[in-house]
C-alpha cells in the first residue's frame, strides 16, 4: 500500500499534465473556423458592457521601413458629444514596454500617454466599461480608429490600423461575457492592536452589524464570510441584501460579495454599505467606481476613535496566478486581469510554471476574468512542426528562419528546437522572416564570446541580467544563452536591467513583504494576509533594497 501511494504521488503531476490536452471551451456550433460561446447574447444599444483592451503602436509586426525616432502620443477615450462619464469609464491596467521617455498622462476616466518609438513598439492594456452604442476612439499620432463599444467587444480578431513606414496600431479585446465580479468588504480596526490586546485587561468591543445592498444594476450573493468569530453571523440574505452581526475588538470582519450584473446597470448604479449596530454609518458607492478603482477605503470614527474603517476591494489575482475549477481539467494563468487557457503541458513547462501552485476556484470566480488568448511559448523559443521549417516565437508570432546560415549565424543550436504539434504551430500568426541580416528577435538570451555578461532582448533593446537569482526567477534557461560576436551585440542599444518577474515574492532587510505584479511592488499588510491568499513564506526571495526602489508601489494586497 505504501509503495502504491508513493507511485500515485509521483504520477500525479503527469496525470495533471495529460489532462490539460483535453481542454475545450463550451461550444454550440462552429462556422468559418470560429467557436460560438454559449454565454453570448444579443447586446442592446444602451446596455453596459465590459472588456479588457490591449493596444500596441509602432513597429508591432517587425517590418517597419524606418527606425527613426517617432512620436506616438495618443489616447483611448469615449468620444461621444454627450457627457462621457454617463456613457462609461476607461481605466489603465498597465503599460507595455514603456521606458523613461514615455509616460502616462491620464489613467482614468480616459487613458492618454506620451510615447516615443525607435525601432520597436509601446502599448497599454485598459479596462473598458461602456454603453454599447458609445464611441471608443483609439488614437496615436499618425493614425486613429473609432468604433462603438459593442463593435470592439464583439471583435474576434485583432484590429489593425496601417500607418506610414510599415508601422501600425494593433488592437485586441477580451470581453467579460458573464458580467460577474467579486468584491471583498472588510470593516473594523485599521491599526494593529492585536499585540497590545493580549496585555490589556479589557478590550473595547464595537458592534459593526450592518448591511450590504445593491440598489440597481443586478443581483448579489454571499461568497463567504471572512474572519467571522464567535458572536458573528449572517442574519439575512436576499438577491439584493446581505445582513450581518459583527462584533469587532482588535481586528476586522468581512464578506465576499458576488455580483451578477444585468441590463439595468448604468454608470450611476450604486451599492450601499451601512452599519446599524453600535456604529451609525452609511454610504453609497457607484459600482463603476468600485470596479475600476479596485480598492476603495473609508475612515470611520467610533466614539472619537478614527482607527476604524471600511475597505472594498475587487477580487483579482496577481499576474502568473494559476487557477482551475474543481473536477474540470482546464488550467488558466492570470495576466493583466485576463485568464489565459493553457492548452498543453509543454507550454506550461516552458513558461516555468509549477503544478503545486494551481489553486482551485469556483465557477463564479473563473467568470470574474475575461478570457484571453491561450498562453504562448515564451519569446525566444525555437519550434518546428511536422515540416522542415524552423521558427522563433517572438511577440506572440512565429518568425520563420530562412536558412541554416541565418540560424547558425545568430548562435542557435539544432538541439534547442522544440517539436510541437502542427495545430499548435498554426495558431501563431506569421511574423517577419529571419535572414542573415536579422538581429536577434524578442526574448533571445545573448552573451559575447569570452565574456560573462548575459542580456535578454526586450522591446528591441538589451536588458542586462545582473544576477543568477534574477535569471532563474524569470525562469530562463542557461542552455538557451546564445554566444554572439561584439558586432551583433552592438546592433542593440541598452535598456534597464532585467528585474524580478510578476508573481515573485520579495523582501529586503527591514522591509515589508511584496509581490511583484504588473511591474509594481504590492505590499502585504500582514503574514496572515499573505497566507490567506495562498502564498507560502518559503517562496519569499531576499533582494537588495536598490532593486526594490526601482519598482513603483502599487495598491496593497488585501487578504481573504
Amino acid at each position: 500500500m505504501k509503495n502504491l501511494k508513493t507511485k500515485l504521488k509521483k504520477a500525479l503531476p503527469l496525470l495533471m499534465a495529460i489532462s490539460l490536452f483535453f481542454f475545450a471551451a463550451p461550444i454550440l456550433a462552429v462556422e468559418d473556423g470560429e467557436a460560438i460561446d454559449s454565454s453570448e447574447s444579443i447586446i442592446e444599444a444602451n446596455e453596459m458592457i465590459h472588456y479588457v483592451m490591449a493596444v500596441q503602436w509602432g513597429n508591432v509586426r517587425g517590418d517597419a521601413t524606418s527606425n527613426e525616432k517617432t512620436n506616438f502620443d495618443g489616447s483611448i477615450a469615449i468620444s461621444n458629444n454627450t457627457e462621457a462619464s454617463n456613457l462609461g469609464r476607461i481605466s489603465l491596467i498597465r503599460t507595455l514596454l514603456f521606458e523613461d521617455h514615455d509616460q502616462i498622462l491620464t489613467k482614468t476616466p480616459n487613458v492618454s500617454w506620451q510615447s516615443w518609438i525607435y525601432n520597436h513598439w509601446d502599448g497599454a492594456r485598459v479596462m473598458i466599461s461602456a454603453q454599447a452604442n458609445a464611441n471608443i476612439a483609439v488614437k496615436a499620432n499618425g493614425g486613429e480608429i473609432t468604433k462603438t463599444a459593442k463593435e470592439f467587444f464583439e471583435s474576434k480578431k485583432p484590429i489593425v490600423v496601417e500607418l506610414e513606414n510599415g508601422r501600425e496600431i494593433i488592437i485586441k479585446t477580451h470581453p467579460l461575457k458573464r458580467k460577474k465580479f467579486g468584491l471583498i468588504a472588510l470593516w473594523g480596526r485599521t491599526d494593529d492592536t492585536t499585540t497590545n490586546a493580549t496585555t490589556t485587561a479589557s478590550v473595547n468591543i464595537v458592534n459593526f452589524s450592518g448591511r450590504f445592498k445593491i440598489n440597481e444594476g443586478g443581483t448579489i450573493k454571499l461568497g463567504r464570510k471572512i474572519k467571522f468569530e464567535k458572536g458573528d453571523e449572517i442574519t439575512g440574505l436576499s438577491a439584493v441584501n446581505i445582513d450581518w452581526r459583527s462584533l469587532i475588538s482588535t481586528d476586522k470582519d468581512g464578506i465576499l460579495v458576488k455580483f451578477n450584473l444585468d441590463k439595468t446597470l448604468t454608470s450611476s448604479s450604486t451599492v450601499t454599505v451601512s452599519f446599524n449596530g453600535g456604529v451609525n454609518w452609511s454610504k453609497d458607492f457607484k459600482i463603476f467606481d468600485l470596479y475600476h478603482q479596485k480598492i476603495t477605503e473609508e475612515q470611520i470614527t467610533v466614539n472619537g476613535d478614527s482607527n476604524y474603517g471600511l475597505t472594498l476591494s475587487v477580487v483579482g489575482r496577481p499576474n502568473r496566478s494559476l487557477i482551475k475549477v474543481k473536477n474540470k481539467p482546464a488550467v488558466y494563468m492570470i495576466e493583466d486581469d485576463v485568464k489565459k487557457p493553457i492548452l498543453s503541458a509543454e507550454v506550461f513547462k516552458e513558461n516555468g510554471l509549477d503544478w503545486n501552485e494551481i489553486e482551485t476556484v469556483d465557477e463564479d470566480e473563473l467568470d470574474f476574468y475575461p478570457e484571453g488568448e491561450s498562453l504562448n511559448y515564451p519569446d525566444g523559443t525555437l519550434v518546428k512542426g511536422s515540416g522542415s521549417g524552423v521558427y522563433v516565437i517572438a511577440d506572440g508570432r512565429k518568425m520563420p528562419v530562412k536558412s541554416a546560415k541565418a540560424f547558425l549565424g545568430l548562435g542557435y543550436k539544432w538541439g534547442q528546437i522544440k517539436k510541437i504539434k502542427d495545430a499548435e504551430l498554426e495558431k501563431y500568426e506569421n511574423g517577419v522572416a529571419i535572414d542573415e541580416n536579422s538581429v536577434h528577435p524578442e526574448g533571445a538570451l545573448i552573451k559575447v564570446k569570452g565574456t560573462v555578461g548575459v542580456y535578454q532582448v526586450k522591446g528591441g533593446k538589451l536588458s542586462p541580467i545582473t544576477s543568477r537569482e534574477v535569471f532563474e526567477a524569470n525562469k530562463l534557461k542557461w542552455n538557451k544563452v546564445l554566444e554572439v560576436n561584439k558586432a551583433q551585440k552592438e546592433k542593440f542599444s541598452q535598456s534597464d536591467e532585467l528585474n524580478y518577474p510578476d508573481g515573485t515574492l520579495v523582501q529586503s532587510e527591514g522591509t515589508e513583504t511584496y509581490i511583484i505584479d504588473k511591474g509594481e511592488k504590492r505590499a502585504f499588510e500582514s503574514t496572515e494576509d499573505l497566507t490567506s491568499l495562498g502564498y507560502k513564506q518559503k517562496k519569499i526571495i531576499q533582494v537588495k533594497e536598490k532593486l526594490l526602489n526601482k519598482l513603483q508601489t502599487g495598491k496593497e494586497m488585501i487578504g481573504r
